[in-house]
């Protein structure tokens, strides 16, 4: 009846017109209302847009066109949603321009949900600069920060890190940034910046008890990268010390990187014990036996505690190092030069001997390799000591230990139907 009567043209432009046309429009817009009470998001959405399309100079056309948006939104149907949120943006209706800030938060989220992320980041940069005063702020800066380092716009994510170390309030947080920055940096190769962001982040008490951990073992690594010899020792000697607080009986907060420290440690103790060689004085050979069998014994232990660490790759790698050790030790005890003056008879005698001699060594070897070998299938660990540590056990069991170039699509095989 209504849109009959407002055909005719002298009741359309008369004020009981006016009143028509209100009472309909509402009418309109309160139908859109009870599809959203009723939680049909997408017809709601459907309504409030026509509302929107057919009354463009209504009070409530802005409204609308809103509502239209966050009820495509609720309906999961993000492409009208984001369509209706820029025709608020693009409005040059001045009461468009309060809702903008909001419009561009709920957009930048759309956005960042349609894997559009590099404009997410922008729009949640923008709404944060434009609003400096508005508690969420701070967050829509992290955001920014957090989608730019994800794209690997490494420049653009700092500039929003830092940004957001000054808008926000909490220490906690500006700390939390400087591991984000420092972590960027590392990746970028930037080595400078990156060990003075995590020395800043160490010393400035980070929360979390793993990324401290891991930030004292990148200052050491990448100390030594720059030659900064000392720097490097002391942030080692970190390593360890911090993660044995957080975690007293290795395993725990920052284990893997503790490892990697002792694992440093061991590989300097085997160096220094094959240098060993058993010289052809027979005096002298005892010696050096005792120091090659001391070294070893401290290289166990050393091992021992890196196992306990419950690192995986480390925990392979050092299984592999015990395997090479005792195989070393075998084999200089074995290779050792000969006693003058000895016939033949006596040489094989001496031989035999010093092959029983060896065997002990030997077999620890074998298990180690073996243990070695089993430690990666269970833990997935294929690095460089398991291969040699399977090509070891190749030769040694050729059918229990395959080696026909399948080897790694058989143990992802395995791996995946336990």
């Amino acid at each position: 009846v209504g849109a009959e009567l407002l055909a005719v043209s002298s009741i359309a432009s008369s004020k009981a017109g006016a009143d028509i046309r209100g009472v309909m429009e509402k009418a309109s817009f309160k139908r859109g209302q009870d599809l959203e009470t009723d939680k049909k998001y997408a017809e709601s959405a459907q309504v409030f847009e026509g509302f929107a399309k057919q009354n463009p100079k209504s009070d409530l056309a802005l409204t609308a066109i809103f509502n239209a948006g966050v009820n495509y939104e609720r309906a999961g149907m993000n492409g009208p949603a984001i369509a209706n949120y820029q025709g608020i943006l693009v409005s040059k209706d001045p009461k468009a321009e309060t809702m903008k800030p909001k419009v561009k938060r709920l957009l930048a989220k759309l956005y960042q949900d349609s894997a559009q992320f590099e404009e997410a980041a922008r729009l949640y940069k923008a709404t944060a600069q434009e609003n400096p005063k508005d508690p969420l702020s701070a967050n829509l800066m992290y955001n920014s920060a957090i989608l730019y380092e994800a794209l690997g716009k490494n420049e653009e994510a700092i500039r929003s890190y830092t940004e957001f170390t000054k808008m926000t309030k909490k220490n906690s947080d500006k700390v939390d940034a400087l591991y984000s920055m420092a972590t960027i940096h590392r990746k970028a190769g930037q080595t400078g910046a990156a060990v003075s962001r995590y020395m800043e982040y160490v010393e400035s008490g980070g929360r979390d008890q793993e990324k401290v951990v891991e930030s004292a073992y990148w200052v050491a690594e990448l100390s030594e990268k720059q030659r900064a010899i000392t720097r490097s020792k002391e942030w080692k000697q970190k390593v360890v010390s911090i993660q044995r607080r957080f975690a007293p009986n290795k395993k725990g907060p920052g284990a893997t990187y503790a490892a990697k420290i002792k694992l440093e440690e061991a590989r300097e103790t085997f160096k220094e014990m094959k240098a060993i060689n058993f010289p052809r004085d027979p005096k002298r050979q005892k010696e050096a036996a005792d120091k090659k069998i001391a070294l070893l014994t401290k290289l166990s232990t050393q091992l021992g505690d890196i196992i306990k660490f419950d690192s995986a790759e480390e925990i392979v790698s050092a299984l592999g190092i015990l395997a090479e050790a005792n195989q070393n030790m075998a084999n200089a005890i074995i290779n050792a030069p000969l006693p003058a003056g000895l016939n033949a008879e006596e040489t094989k005698q001496y031989k035999e001997g010093v092959a029983k001699f060896a065997e002990p060594f030997n077999g620890k070897a074998r298990d180690a390799f073996k243990l070695t070998v089993e430690r990666g299938w269970e833990l997935e660990v294929y690095n460089a000591a398991y291969k040699e540590a399977y090509d070891f056990m190749n030769q040694q069991d050729p059918k229990a230990f395959y080696d026909g170039g399948e080897v790694s699509s058989e143990i992802r095989l395995v791996n995946w139907i336990r």
